[in-house]
């Protein structure tokens, strides 16, 4: 079996699924499909998925907060470009699991990804505060004040 049918098998949805394949859309990784990565990678890389990533559910069957990381990540991709990134996975033989921009950058196949995951977000820069010079003066005699009676 050719790679890239490896990596087509570890991700393409069973017979049972509900949803074909024309109906997937972009930010809608369904949890079936992150429960196949957690499992294939689980395979790949045995215990150090497990102890580096855990769980893909919790005992509710929620999603743990590192699957919904994945989740988010890999909602930019279709699911064909998560099988390539396995199919990397399997020919690059690293020993261990990557991180969830190293996959990406895999399964991107050099794709350049139209904006950063919600979890890249750069932080928004707030304007500098107002200061009251009076404030900051009175505030600074009442510290001394205090720090001269307890000394």
């Amino acid at each position: 079996m050719e790679m890239e049918q490896v990596g087509l098998a570890l991700v393409r949805p069973s017979a049972r699924s509900s949803q074909k394949k024309d109906s997937w859309q972009p930010k809608q990784v369904r949890n079936e499909i992150i429960a196949r990565v957690w499992t294939r990678m689980s395979e790949v890389y045995g215990h150090k998925w497990a102890s580096q990533y855990g769980e893909v559910c919790d005992e509710k069957g929620a999603l743990t907060s590192a699957a919904k990381t994945w989740a988010q990540g890999l909602s930019r991709l279709r699911p064909e470009e998560i099988s390539v990134g396995f199919s990397k996975l399997v020919v690059r033989a690293d020993p261990w699991p990557p991180s969830l921009p190293e996959f990406v950058g895999l399964c991107a196949n050099g794709r350049v990804l139209n904006r950063a995951a919600p979890f890249h977000k750069m932080a928004q820069q707030l304007p500098p505060p107002e200061v009251d010079p009076e404030i900051v003066a009175s505030t600074l005699r009442e510290i001394r004040s205090r720090l001269t009676k307890k000394g």
